[in-house]
Formats: structure tokens, C-alpha cells, sequence
């Protein structure tokens, strides 16, 4: 009998050193596996200055409406703005501007970070980078690799035309195949300048020969290019704030400048222009009923003579001169407008050199967007665009040179089938009377 509770005693103890063995063993197991299982990722930041803007997590490819408030967004996420403007903080404090009609792809690692600019103009303020690790931003025919800089990156995706203008330090800028792939070594821009990457339209006569080509990257100053001059100038207030700020909450401090800038933000327009003369300086003037702009015609801008009226807004500057009608002190006085002759364009044999610019630029243009080279290669081309972008770009074109577009509505209805037929997958079947119809459509 004593053996026996000798023996039970013996084989509890046995039984709980066990119990307590295994416990503790999943206790350290839990404890060594948990960390490598949780990715704890360091935030990447979205602002809304103004206007439309959105962003789009690549996991789940759900399109986002970015509000007032500051968003956090995923390490690979894209950004896009309508006609509005944003701004994007990461992890080290380098951040990025987005003008309107603008579209960026993020792919954020620790040791990288990678945009890739779809289309529009984009300021990069980028901090020092540790040794091995990269910034770069590519558009579809240019890569520039930044060490620790300021640069602007404007990108027209129609004519396939880069610009990166480097305002401090120095940018390594390469052409590319749109595969991304590039064979020639990289031009290094200096501050002050601009690197021009433009690629080799595919023409529908030899496109076989001239598909894929590597565009020349060549190099001029920034002060010598209107656009590049006009987008910097637009970005250099956040860049005052931005070196300003301190390394000690610099993020908050760059945060605080963007909320700044929100408040200078541009508000929705009136439709009418605006005079006002106070006859006491320093006395508030009274609140005008809003006038409603009339027009001598509804005819074309196209038609001649291109006139309107605008009613504008006067305050009486003498108490002699009677106040309108509810209008609080001002009368509506009609102020004639006078827009752009347009004259018409014809292609012939003894075309000026200011005439033949604009043949060449127009043709480029409507064969880029209008010559179904190959189905597949020209949807992907075409992208997103809108039947009415298509034509927004040739009259743009047109009215900058002083001309009028002809057979608006074929190019309109061209277009929209062309996007259509991207949109259903047709396109294989439809190629062949796209090219016979590019011919056919063609304004000049």
C-alpha cells in the first residue's frame, strides 16, 4: 500500500513537470512568432489642397475620395487629381506635390522608393538618402534617379514628352524603351537646368521601324521654358517652409504649411468680373446681388466677329450716380470682350515655316491619338482617355496656332467609338475601318 502511494505521488509529479514543460514551450513559442507575423509599416501620408482628389490601394483596387483630413495609404497605392491639387509625406519626410489633372504610382519599400508618373506635373522634395538606398521616378520614356534633391517632373503622355527641371543638388536622368529598359548612361542635370526626354512618335507609315525607340535626352535652363518656369515658381513657397522646417518634427511642421496653403487655396469663381470703387475706404461695402452674365450671341467662338458681353460689376463712385436696383450701390455695366480671330488652315505646297510647325505638331498629335497602329498597343496608348479629351487636344493645338478646327463632330464621333471599342474589346474587329475612317476624318 505504501509502495503504491509512493508510486501515484511519483507519476503525479511526472505528469505536472510535463504539463508544466509544454506550457511553457508554447509560451516561448508564441512569443518568438508573433513579431515575424505583425509588419508594423511606417505611415505614408495624403492632403487634399483642394479640388478633386483620389487614391487607390493596389491590394483591392478600390478608388478612394481623399476629404479634408490627412489619409493614411497603402505602401503601393496610385493618386490622381481632377482639377484639384495634393500633397504626399512619407516616412523620411520627402514629399511630393500633384498638380491638377495629375496620376502617380507609389511603390514604397524601406530601401526604395519608386513613382512612376502617368501623366502631369509632379514637385519632388526629397531628403537625403542613406547609403543604399534610392528614389527614383519614371514616366513611360524617362528615369530619374535622385540622391537627395528638389526637381519638378511634368510629363505629357499624348506626345510622349518628359521634363525633369532640377532646382537643387543634381538629378541622374536616362531615356527608356517603355519596357523601362535603357541603354545609354545617364545625363546628370545640374540645379538650374532641365532634362528634355522626348520619344519618337510611331508614324502609321514605317511603324514597324521607328516602335519602341529610346528618346534623346538633351539639356537646357530652367528660366528658358515658360511651363517649367511658371510650375516651379507655383511650388516655391512650400519649398521655403520645407527647408525651413526643423528635423525634430519636421512632418508636423510640413503638415502645418500645407494646411496654410489650403487656406490660400483658390475658391469657386464668379461668373462675372468684379470692380469696386468704395466711396469711404475704410467702411465695409454692402453685399451685390449677383449679376448674370449676358451674351450678344449664342453664335460659335468660331464665328467672326468674335465679340461678347460680360456684365461686370460697378460700384457708384459719386452719390449723383443713382444705385442699381437691389444691387447695394453697384450697376451692371456690359464691358465688350474681344476673343482670337481663328482663320482657317489649308495644306498646301508653299506652306510657311510657322505654318508648317503647326502641321506637323497637329498631324503627330491626331495620329497619336486617331492611327489604330495595333489594337492592342494603341488601347494601351489611349489609357483612360475620354472621347472629349481626344478633341479637347487637337483644338487646343488649333486655337494656339489661330485656327479653326473643321468636322468637330466626326472627330467627335470617331473618337467616341474608338474608346468604345477599347473599352468592349472590339477593337480586333473594328482596326481595319479605324484606318480607312483616320484618313477620311482627317480635318485639314
Amino acid at each position: 500500500m505504501k509502495l503504491l502511494q509512493i508510486l501515484l505521488i511519483f507519476v503525479f509529479f511526472f505528469l505536472a513537470g510535463v504539463s508544466f514543460y509544454y506550457t511553457n514551450m508554447e509560451k516561448k513559442s508564441k512569443k518568438v512568432t508573433t513579431p515575424t507575423n505583425t509588419q508594423t509599416e511606417e505611415p505614408i501620408y495624403v492632403y487634399r489642397e483642394y479640388g478633386d482628389v483620389s487614391y487607390t490601394d493596389t491590394a483591392d483596387a478600390i478608388p478612394r475620395i481623399v476629404g479634408d483630413s490627412k489619409m493614411v495609404i497603402a505602401h503601393y497605392s496610385s493618386v490622381k487629381t481632377g482639377d484639384g491639387r495634393a500633397y504626399i509625406i512619407f516616412p523620411d519626410n520627402s514629399s511630393i506635390t500633384l498638380s491638377s489633372s495629375t496620376e502617380i504610382e507609389i511603390r514604397y519599400e524601406s530601401s526604395k522608393i519608386a513613382i512612376t508618373q502617368v501623366l502631369g506635373s509632379t514637385y519632388h522634395r526629397v531628403s537625403t538618402r542613406a547609403l543604399g538606398t534610392t528614389y527614383e521616378v519614371r514616366t513611360k520614356n524617362t528615369l530619374a534617379v535622385v540622391h537627395g534633391t528638389k526637381l519638378a517632373v511634368i510629363y505629357d503622355p499624348i506626345i510622349q514628352r518628359t521634363y525633369v527641371a532640377v532646382t537643387e543638388n543634381n538629378v541622374e536622368v536616362t531615356g527608356t524603351y517603355d519596357n523601362g529598359t535603357m541603354n545609354k548612361a545617364p545625363v546628370m542635370v545640374q540645379e538650374g537646368s532641365f532634362a528634355h526626354v522626348q520619344s519618337p512618335i510611331v508614324s502609321s507609315k514605317n511603324a514597324s521601324s521607328t516602335e519602341n525607340l529610346l528618346g534623346t535626352v538633351t539639356v537646357g535652363k530652367n528660366e528658358e521654358v515658360p511651363e517649367i518656369k511658371e510650375f516651379i515658381s507655383k511650388n516655391s513657397t512650400l519649398d521655403v517652409r520645407y527647408d525651413a522646417a526643423p528635423l525634430v518634427g519636421k512632418k508636423e511642421f510640413i503638415e502645418k504649411a500645407i494646411d496654410s496653403l489650403k487656406e490660400e487655396a483658390p475658391k469657386e469663381l464668379p461668373t462675372e468680373v468684379t470692380i469696386k470703387t468704395f466711396n469711404e475706404p475704410n467702411k465695409k461695402e454692402p453685399v451685390a446681388s449677383k449679376a448674370v452674365p449676358t451674351l450678344t450671341s449664342t453664335a460659335s467662338p468660331y464665328d467672326t466677329p468674335s465679340k461678347k458681353t460680360a456684365a461686370v460689376l460697378v460700384s457708384s463712385s459719386s452719390e449723383t450716380q443713382p444705385p442699381a436696383s437691389g444691387g447695394g450701390g453697384f450697376t451692371v455695366v456690359p464691358v465688350e470682350v474681344v476673343t482670337k480671330q481663328l482663320k482657317s488652315f489649308t495644306l498646301n505646297d508653299t506652306l510657311s515655316q510657322e505654318e508648317q510647325s503647326f502641321s506637323d505638331a497637329f498631324y503627330t498629335t491626331y495620329e497619336q491619338l486617331y492611327f489604330v497602329d495595333d489594337p492592342i498597343t494603341y488601347c494601351k496608348r489611349l489609357g483612360q482617355m475620354s472621347a472629349k479629351s481626344m478633341v479637347s487636344s487637337l483644338t487646343t493645338i488649333t486655337e494656339q496656332a489661330g485656327y479653326i478646327l473643321p468636322k468637330q463632330d466626326e472627330l467627335v464621333s470617331f473618337a467616341t467609338d474608338l474608346v468604345a471599342a477599347c473599352a468592349d474589346e472590339s477593337m480586333n474587329n473594328k482596326a481595319q475601318n479605324f484606318k480607312i475612317r483616320f484618313d477620311t476624318a482627317y480635318p485639314y
